[in-house]
C-alpha cells in the first residue's frame, strides 16, 4: 500500500523514485549571518524562514499526509509544530534527531504532543528506554546520510595536511562539557605536536591547546565547504564525545564517504554495522591512535586502498537513498502507532 510522506529534511529524498508519494517542503536554506550566510544543504538543520513555515502549514492542510518527517530546524519551535499538528491531526509526526547525544531531547520533553516517532543515531539502551517512557516510539540507528554526487564527483586534490578534525572543544566553568572532552583534547594536542593538522572548529576553544606552528584552526563550515576541508588532509580523525552504542554522528558518515582514510576512537558495537572491511580504522587509546596515524602516513599505498574501500562501503550503505528505503520498510509498523522500538 502506498503512503504519502511530506518532509522538510532530508531534501535529497525528493530526487528518488518511490512507490510512495514524496512531498518535499523546503522551509529554509541558509545559516545565520554569524556563519556567513552559507548554504546549509543537508549538513545541518536549516533555519526556518517565516514565510516557509506558512507554506508548510498550507501543504499539510492540502495533502493531509500519512507521515511528516522533519529535523530540528532553527527558528521552527514547538509552537509552530502545534499549528502543524492542528493542520493535519491524523498525520504521523516523525522527528529526525540528527546528532542527539543521549537521553530525551529538551524539545521532545517540552513539545511531546508534536512528536509521535523519533529517529535517533545510536542504539544506546538507556536512550531508547527513555523515549519509550515518554510515550514516543523510537527508531534507533537512523543515522545521517549524504548525497554521493557531492563526494564522489568532486576532484580530490593532493592533500596538504596530515590530519583533519572537525568539531568543538566544549568547556564549562566546572570542567569539560562531555565525558570524553578531556581525552579528546589530549588526542588532538598530541596530533598537533607531531603532525600537520587542519581543524574546523571554534578558534577560541582550540587555539590555546594546539601548536600554532603545525595547526590551522578555522571557523566551522558545513556541507560542501566542509567536505572540501576534509579532502585537504590524508587522514580524517573521529573522536566521539560520548561512548554510546553504535553512535555514528553526521561527521562520521560524511567522513567515511570523503575519499580519505577515517580513523576513530572505538565506537561500542560498531562491528555490527561497520566491519573492518569497510568501516573506519578504530583505536582504543590515544597513544594507539597516534601509532595508527604514524603507520598510515608511512604507508600511503595501504592508506589509500583502505580509504577507497571505506568510501565504497559508505556509498553502499549510508546514502540518503539508503535511509529512504529503510524508512519506507519500517513505515507500515510506524503507522500502527505503537509506542515501541522499531527497527
Amino acid at each position: 500500500m502506498a503512503h504519502s510522506i511530506l518532509f522538510t529534511r532530508p531534501s535529497a529524498w525528493q530526487n528518488f523514485e518511490s512507490k510512495n508519494e514524496l512531498i518535499h517542503v523546503p522551509i529554509g536554506g541558509v545559516l545565520p549571518k554569524r556563519n556567513s550566510g552559507k548554504p546549509a544543504g543537508d549538513g545541518i538543520g536549516v533555519v526556518a524562514l517565516p514565510g516557509m513555515v506558512k507554506l508548510l502549514l498550507r501543504k499539510l492542510s492540502k495533502h493531509k499526509p500519512d507521515v511528516f518527517v522533519r529535523a530540528v530546524h532553527q527558528k521552527f519551535d514547538g509552537h509552530a509544530m502545534a499549528e502543524c499538528r492542528m493542520a493535519s491531526p491524523n498525520t504521523l509526526f516523525c522527528l529526525m534527531e540528527g546528532n542527539n547525544p543521549e537521553g530525551v531531547s529538551k524539545f521532545v520533553k517540552r513539545f511531546k504532543s508534536t512528536v509521535d516517532v523519533v529517529l535517533i543515531n545510536n542504539w544506546q539502551p538507556e536512550t531508547i528506554d527513555a523515549y519509550l517512557k515518554e510515550g514516543v516510539a523510537v527508531v534507533p540507528g537512523f543515522w545521517d546520510g549524504f548525497t554521493p554526487t557531492d563526494h564522489i564527483h568532486r576532484p580530490i586534490d593532493e592533500a596538504t595536511y596530515d590530519c583533519f578534525f572537525g568539531g568543538s572543544n566544549h568547556r564549562t566553568a566546572d570542567g569539560w562539557r562531555f565525558p570524553n572532552g578531556s581525552d579528546r583534547c589530549d588526542f588532538l594536542t598530541k596530533i598537533s605536536d607531531r603532525f600537520s593538522l587542519l581543524v574546523d572548529g571554534p578558534f577560541r576553544e582550540w587555539a590555546r591547546f594546539l601548536s600554532s606552528e603545525t595547526t590551522t584552526v578555522q571557523a566551522p563550515r558545513s556541507h560542501l565547504p566542509y567536505l572540501a576541508d576534509m579532502q585537504r588532509a590524508k587522514i580524517l580523525v573521529g573522536y566521539n564525545h560520548l561512548d554510546l552504542e553504535r553512535y555514528y554522528t553526521r561527521r562520521t558518515i560524511h567522513s567515511g564517504a570523503a575519499g580519505r582514510l577515517l580513523i576513530t576512537r572505538v565506537i561500542p558495537g560498531s562491528d555490527v554495522d561497520m566491519p573492518g572491511v569497510g568501516g573506519p580504522v578504530q583505536f582504543d587509546t590515544n597513544d594507539e591512535g597516534i601509532d595508527v596515524i604514524q603507520y598510515m602516513l608511512s604507508h600511503p599505498g595501504k592508506r589509500e586502498a583502505l580509504a577507497e574501500r571505506q568510501q565504497e562501503w559508505f556509498m553502499k550503505y549510508h546514502t540518503w537513498e539508503a535511509r529512504l528505503r529503510t524508512f519506507e520498510h519500517l513505515l507500515p509498523r510506524l503507522l500502527e502507532r505503537k509506542v515501541e522500538c522499531v527497527y
